[in-house]
Formats: structure tokens, sequence, C-alpha cells
């Protein structure tokens, strides 16, 4: 039962993370196209493992104690290959794509493709590590992933999108490194495989989610701009206007329209506090589960029946008020930020 439950653990977080993703993009990317590269992702996972063997001897020589041997391991058995792979998964593949048409999609493509890449790596945390290591294991996994993946996208997705060469070349060396050093970061302690080494991995997996988001949110604040843009066009055909104003010069690097909308302080309260109030009543729900479990052997009908109603009258009632409360600030109508 504690593996089930780790499993799902292992899938849950990552389909939460791409739904934020698909979410707030307005221009939504073929949904074959998100499914093929999540599943290449996931697929390239032992490519990359099989691309480490040569470098493990090395690793091996280079390591001289606990966080060294977790260092070098994680930096040439796993950030390089993986992230290596990744790259060459979106630029090489998803670039290719006719879909792939705003710099925006670099994000999209980019955080599915590692959340696949962290999907298997919590499939394989579930299977062979004590749950206790496990769980805060799969959550920093999925986080880490999700801030590489972020990083390196808005680079490439920008890179794709620039003229010029050199600035280019630049672009995708720096979404490259930024996501190995960004792995190489949040993973290390979790190689150590002590339970408060992994937690040091936390402010490191918050700082590049936060960077990653930043990156997302300017990408998404041009797509607004450039969606107003369209908007003015679509408007003056219909119209007949022929004016000046009917072939604007759109630059990716900013839109000079309608400032973009954001979410109000009051939603953004709603949304800490209902996620807050979910994450504990996930605890919750797993506490229960967990002692169900204990007792399964000396359980009858009548305890069964106690558990259930136990959930019913303790879980059920805070498990849906925190939805609620996030789902309303979800549904919070959004503002003109003051910051054009």
């Amino acid at each position: 039962m504690e593996r089930i439950l780790l499993w799902g653990s292992a899938l849950i977080p990552s389909l939460v993370v791409l739904w934020y993703v698909y979410a707030y993009d307005q221009f939504p990317e073929p949904r074959a196209l998100r499914v093929r590269t999540f599943f290449l992702g996931f697929c390239l996972c032992p490519l990359a493992i099989l691309l480490s063997v040569p470098l493990h001897a090395q690793s091996l020589r280079l390591a001289t104690g606990l966080w060294s041997t977790a260092w070098w391991s994680t930096l040439l058995l796993l950030a390089i290959p993986l992230e290596v792979c990744k790259f060459l998964l979106l630029s090489l593949y998803v670039r290719s794509k006719p879909a792939f048409n705003e710099p925006l999609d670099g994000v999209v493509y980019g955080t599915t493709a590692s959340l696949g890449f962290a999907m298997f790596e919590n499939l394989f945390i579930a299977t062979l590590d004590s749950p206790s290591l496990a769980m805060p294991r799969m959550v920093l996994s999925v986080m880490g992933q999700a801030a590489c993946g972020m990083v390196m996208g808005a680079c490439v997705g920008r890179a794709h999108f620039t003229s010029d060469g050199a600035q280019r070349r630049k672009l995708m060396a720096t979404g490259l490194g930024s996501a190995i050093l960004l792995h190489v970061l949040v993973v290390t302690p979790l190689a150590t495989r002590s339970v408060r080494a992994c937690f040091l991995a936390l402010p490191v997996s918050c700082l590049g989610l936060y960077w990653g988001r930043k990156l997302f949110m300017a990408l998404r604040n041009e797509q607004t701009r450039l969606f107003h843009v369209l908007e003015h066009q679509a408007r003056a055909l219909a119209t007949g206007d022929t004016g000046p104003e009917m072939a604007p010069e759109v630059e990716w690097a900013g839109v000079p329209r309608q400032p973009p909308l954001e979410r109000t302080y009051w939603a953004w309260v709603k949304l800490g506090l209902g996620g807050l109030g979910l994450c504990f009543c996930g605890l919750l729900w797993y506490f229960t589960i967990s002692g169900i479990h204990e007792q399964r052997p000396t359980l009858n009908a009548d305890g069964y029946i106690s558990w259930a109603l136990f959930a019913l009258v303790v879980n059920m009632p805070p498990t849906w008020v925190c939805f609620r409360v996030f789902r309303s600030g979800l549904r919070e109508p959004l503002v003109a930020s003051p910051v054009s």
C-alpha cells in the first residue's frame, strides 16, 4: 500500500505543474505534441543513464567524501547527461515543429519534457528508497526539474526568435548551463540519502522556481501584448481601417500595447492559503490511509466503517474548504498591471 501511495505521489506533482503552465498559455499548444514531448522526456531517461556509464569511473576518482561523492556523481552521472538530452529534445525535435511559434512555447515544452524526466526519476525513487526518504526526494525532484525546464525553455524559446547568431548561441549556452547548475544544486543534497540533507535542497528549488516563473511571466506578458496587437488588427480588418495602426511592428522583446493582466493581491492570498491547506490535507489523508494499512490485519467491517466515518468527518470538510478557497483564487478577475 505504501508503494502504491508513493507511486501516486510520483505522478501527481508532475501533473499539477503541467496544469499550471498550460493554464497560463493563451495560445494552447497541440495536445499530441505535448504528449509526445512528455513521453520522449520520460523515455530519454534510460538513454541518459547509459550515456553516463563512461563517466562513472571519473566520478569515483574525483570523490573524496560524502558530499564530494554526491556532487561529482550528480554532475557527471545525472545533471550533464539528463540536461543535454533534454536540450537536444528541445532544440532538435520541438523547435522544428510548426507549433513552436512563440518564445513562451519554449517554457511550455521545456517544462513538459522536464516533468517527463521527473516522473521517471520519481518512479525509480518510489521503487528503491524507503518511504521516509522517498517523499521529500520526489517532491524536490519535481520542483527542481520544473525549474530547470522553465529556465532552459525560456532561453531556448528566446534564442529561436533571435536573428543575431551570436546572441542565439549565447542564449542557448546560458539555458543549458543554467539548467545543469540548478540540477546539481538541487540534487546534490538528495544524493547524500539523508532526510535532513534533503531539506537543504528546498531553498534552492524555491529560488529556481521563482527564477523560472519570472521568465515565464515575462514571456507571457509579451504574449498578452501580442494578443492585443492581433486583436487590434482583426478589428481594423473588420472595419476596413487601413491607417498606420494597421501594420504595427511586432517585436518579441516587447510590444508597446495594452498593459499585461495580473492577479490581485487577494487572489494570491486565496491561492496561498488554499494551496497550503491542501498540502496539510494531503498529509492528513496520507496518515489516515497509513493508519488503515497498519491496522488492516486486525480490522473488521466495523473498523473499516469507523475509519470511513473518521475520514468523512475529519478529513473531508477541510479538504473541501481549502479546495474551494484555492479555486476561488483561480477565478478572481485579473486586473491591468501597473507596470506595462
